[in-house]
């Protein structure tokens, strides 16, 4: 009986010496606002001549649309705001000078809440 006791503390020390290596091992755990972060670029394409790269970035709790010449080095950042509240679907090139966004906004018309998809 005492031996059972004995083998008993004996494994219970093991294991908790073991699980308090393995917390330390991690550190400190990493803060929630990582898990629920929006991505920085939400969408991407690249213009039908490879000349030039359109996305949609997140920035500062606003979405962008920023146009990316490949190969300029030292260019200014072209840079369109969208306003609080759009949220973006796509991007898409109809030709090698003109974009397509869609986007969706939450409205309320009086009292009832509704989405509405727009191509601009």
């Amino acid at each position: 009986m005492k031996a059972n006791i004995k083998y008993m503390c004996t494994i219970l020390v093991i294991t908790g010496l073991y699980l308090s290596s393995i917390t330390n091992a991690l550190g400190t755990p990493p803060p929630a606002k990582l898990f629920g972060a929006l991505p920085k670029i939400h969408d991407a394409a690249i213009s039908p001549t490879s000349k030039q790269v359109a996305m949609i970035r997140f920035v500062q709790d606003r979405y962008f649309v920023q146009v990316i010449t490949l190969g300029v080095s030292g260019e200014n950042p072209r840079l369109v705001g969208l306003d609080i509240g759009v949220k973006p679907i796509e991007i898409v090139w109809a030709n090698p000078n003109r974009l397509l966004i869609s986007f969706c906004q939450s409205e309320k018309l009086e009292r009832i809440p509704f989405t509405s998809n727009l191509i601009f």
